[in-house]
Formats: C-alpha cells, sequence, structure tokens
C-alpha cells in the first residue's frame, strides 16, 4: 500500500468510530414541518367532525315524531288546543279563538307548549339536543377549514410602518 492510500484507509477507519453529526435543520425546514405537521392534525381533526356528523344526521333520521293528530296541547299565551294536522314535525294546532303552525320541538322544548306524552318530550327533548351538537360542530368544522385554507394558501407577509 501507498503512503496516500494508508492514510484514507486510517482516516475511513478513525471516522467510522466517531458519531456521526446530526444533520443541522435549517429554520425553513424546521418551519415546513411544523406546518406539515399542523396540516396533518388539521385533516385528522376534520375526518373526526365529519364522521361525528354523519352520526348525528343517522340519529335524526331514526327520530321520527310519533303522529299527533288528535291530541291536546296546552300553549303558554294561546291555552289548551287540539293538534288538527302534521306534516312531520310542522303541528297545525287549533286553539279556542285562533289557529297556528308549530314547529317541533321548539315548541314543546322551549317552554311554550305542554303535552302529558312523555315518549314525545324525549324524543323532542333528543332532537333539540341533536340539533345543538349538529350546530356547534358545523361552526369548528367552518373554522377549522379556515385554519387549513390559511396553512394551504398563505399569504405573503407584508412589511409595516413604512
Amino acid at each position: 500500500m501507498t503512503e496516500k492510500t494508508m492514510a484514507g484507509t486510517r482516516r475511513a477507519a478513525s471516522a467510522g468510530s466517531q458519531p456521526a453529526r446530526p444533520k443541522r435543520v435549517t429554520l425553513k425546514q424546521k418551519r415546513e414541518n411544523e406546518r406539515a405537521g399542523k396540516i396533518g392534525q388539521l385533516t385528522q381533526t376534520r375526518e373526526e367532525l365529519n364522521r361525528k356528523l354523519e352520526e348525528i344526521s343517522r340519529e335524526l333520521e331514526r327520530l321520527v315524531f310519533p303522529p299527533m293528530e288528535g291530541q291536546i296541547l296546552v300553549h303558554r299565551q294561546y291555552g289548551e288546543g287540539v293538534v288538527e294536522e302534521q306534516n312531520g314535525a310542522i303541528l297545525t294546532i287549533r286553539y279556542s279563538d285562533t289557529m297556528r303552525r308549530q314547529k317541533l320541538p321548539a315548541v314543546l322544548t322551549g317552554g311554550t307548549a305542554y303535552t302529558d306524552d312523555s315518549e314525545l318530550m324525549e324524543i323532542c327533548s333528543r332532537v333539540e339536543q341533536l340539533e345543538k351538537e349538529r350546530i356547534t360542530l358545523e361552526s369548528k368544522l367552518k373554522l377549522n377549514w379556515h385554519g387549513l385554507d390559511a396553512l394551504l394558501n398563505p399569504q405573503p407577509r407584508t412589511r409595516r410602518g413604512r
């Protein structure tokens, strides 16, 4: 072996015994890694929110208001009334001096009217609860989309004060 080859072999052998230096991460790479992590978190959150919204929609479809025609409701303002017609969640109620259309579950859960039918009251309460959850989830989903959009389409920074 020549002197030059031996020196190269020694350097290679001594380099193998030292721990490898970690690669330096630039600030730009660090920010890009953080951005990718946030995008992943927001995407996962969005998928979970969509899954919960689908569950709520399925449960709302299963909940059906029982037939109420002929049932008596007591309204805070109009007094006692009889349900004349029901079209899904819309009731047409005849009170002593007027006829009103009112929507379930709001008329019963809002304290405006009352019925002795405990099954109907339970259904109305559950529908009301699910609707509130749906609205909350939709708001969170909208905020999630705004956050994701901001990360995917960053706006150029502008200097202030000049």
